[in-house]
Formats: structure tokens, C-alpha cells, sequence
């Protein structure tokens, strides 16, 4: 008895951590290729560890830290999008590029903030929350749905490394 309490504590516990994240994963997100679904969850576990440290009153080393990471992982990701884009000779290459440099300079500019004393607040996470789905919605499904039979699988090595982990 007391082993299956302990096991609803934690599903609780678990849902409870869930249900307060900036934002849910798969929810609408999902594309329909693992590989860039696995990116796109990084990226949204990025964001929410960004709002529960925020929320833990945490703004110094750790959010730089997290703010980092974001900027990294995120670059890594547009990088390995553009090459794969010009692989396929995506037309929409153009206008995706141009978002994807527009996103990594709102990203400078919020870890520039940051540095000099702008603290994370909840319409900066609102931010963050907003270009990384509207990006998913907008431009990464166009991508997809042009390239559905042409997205390479991780057997063909084209699988986006962890930068935390490389």
C-alpha cells in the first residue's frame, strides 16, 4: 500500500511539474520527424528550465548559464535546418533564413540585456515562448510538409548532437 501512495505522490508530483511549464510539450508542436522533434523538445525543456528558475527567484549564474544554453542549442539547430534546406532545395529558403537570424538576434540581444542587469520576467518568457512556437507553426510544419519524403532519418546520421553533451 504504502509503495502505490508513493508511486501516485510522485505521478502527482510529476503532473504537477507538467501541468506549470511555460510551455507543453508536444501540444501542437510536434512536425513529424523525430530528429527535428527532438530538437524542437530540447529547445522547449530549455525554455522551461529558464521559467522554473526564474520562478525560484534564481537571476545570476544559473540563468546565464540557461540563457547560454539556449543561444547554443538553438544556433546548432538553425544551422543543421539551413543545411538540410539547401539540400533540398527548399524554395521558402529565403524567408525561414531570414526568421532564423531574426530569432538569434532577439536571443543576442536578451543574453545582452541580461548581462547588464535586465533581469528575466515573465513578458521576456512570454517571448521566448511565443517565437520558438510561432517558428515551429509558422515556418519549420511549411518545411516538413514540403520535404516530407526527404527529411533524413538519425540511421543516416543527420540527428542534431546535444551541444551540452558534445
Amino acid at each position: 500500500m504504502a509503495d502505490r501512495s508513493g508511486t501516485i505522490a510522485a505521478a502527482d508530483s510529476e503532473q504537477a511539474v507538467h501541468s506549470m511549464s511555460l510551455i507543453q510539450w508536444p501540444g501542437d508542436l510536434l512536425i513529424g520527424h523525430s530528429a527535428v522533434d527532438d530538437d524542437h523538445r530540447h529547445l522547449v525543456e530549455i525554455i522551461n528550465k529558464l521559467a522554473e528558475a526564474h520562478a525560484a527567484g534564481r537571476q545570476s549564474g544559473l540563468i546565464g548559464e540557461i540563457l547560454s544554453e539556449l543561444a547554443d542549442y538553438t544556433a546548432a539547430h538553425f544551422e543543421r535546418e539551413e543545411r538540410f534546406m539547401e539540400r533540398v532545395r527548399y524554395p521558402g529558403i529565403d524567408e525561414h533564413r531570414l526568421n532564423h537570424s531574426q530569432l538569434i538576434g532577439s536571443l543576442s540581444r536578451i543574453i545582452y540585456d541580461f548581462e547588464m542587469g535586465r533581469p528575466v520576467d515573465q513578458p521576456l518568457l512570454d517571448f521566448l515562448r511565443h517565437w520558438l512556437t510561432d517558428h515551429i507553426m509558422r515556418f519549420d510544419k511549411r518545411l516538413a510538409a514540403y520535404t516530407v519524403d526527404q527529411i533524413p532519418t538519425e540511421a543516416e546520421g543527420e540527428a542534431l548532437p546535444d551541444p551540452a553533451v558534445a
